[in-house]
């Protein structure tokens, strides 16, 4: 029951100044590979937030955050999926780590893919099923994954090229709501690092740095929030 309110607590505090977050890819020739999904709230250690957990957490008079470092397996979270796929969370793992003396706070979503299309999928359901199997009543969307709510993408790969596509982005709310997420989400980044099976060519992500055959990219989470897409493109390789 911990875990699932330590879940809560990083759901309730995705959308502000504390969040990092980091898309991880190796690709291979075949078009397998490890998509690793890293939401890194330990800024919360930063300004006193931690004091804002709920009593029940920390305990009756203790101040600290309870240590953790959990490992969630995909079989905890087949039996969830309804959709008929409940075969490809076997190669889903999560992991929570919590150390307050380490100001460490993070969740790690990875995914050992057979095909870049399970991606878009498990990200796509990650939520549903891991509310699910909430006992403390939280809903499908709580967000349990870490992950940025709303933000749907899908990627296609065919050996000489490869392409992301932002399909939905979050959804910003009332014009007063907005501007305070803004103000939350202004420090916020989110990085993605591709490994590819092959030297670059060339690409269609401006401001992206290449190096052999990686590329990486980073900007604040608001330039997505703002709906400009800017990890959508192509990558073409020698």
């Amino acid at each position: 029951m911990r875990i699932i309110l330590i879940f809560l607590t990083c759901s309730s505090l995705l959308f502000s100044s504390c969040i990092d977050i980091l898309e991880d890819m190796v690709l291979r020739k075949d078009g397998t590979g490890i998509y690793t999904y890293i939401t890194d709230l330990s800024g919360m250690y930063k300004g006193g937030m931690m004091k804002m957990l709920p009593k029940q957490e920390q305990g009756e008079g203790n101040d600290k955050m309870p240590d953790m470092d959990t490992l969630i397996t995909g079989k905890e979270l087949a039996a969830k999926d309804t959709g008929g796929n409940s075969a490809i969370w076997e190669k889903v793992t999560m992991r929570i780590e919590a150390n307050e003396d380490k100001e460490l706070y993070k969740v790690t979503f990875k995914l050992a893919f057979d095909h870049v299309d399970e991606i878009a999928y498990v990200m796509k359901n990650i939520n549903k099923v891991s509310g699910s199997a909430n006992k403390a009543g939280a809903s499908d969307n709580s967000g349990l994954s870490g992950k940025l709510d709303g933000l749907t993408v899908s990627y296609s790969f065919d050996g000489k090229s490869f392409k992301r596509v932002t399909e939905t982005v979050p959804v910003q709310g009332e014009d007063e709501n907005r501007d305070m997420m803004k103000m939350f989400l202004d420090d916020a980044t989110y990085k993605v690092v591709y490994h590819f099976p092959s030297k670059i060519k060339g690409t269609t992500l401006k401001d992206a740095q290449i190096s052999d055959n990686t590329l990486t990219k980073e900007v604040k989470i608001l330039d997505i929030m703002d709906d400009k897409k800017p990890f959508d493109g192509m990558v073409k390789f020698k």
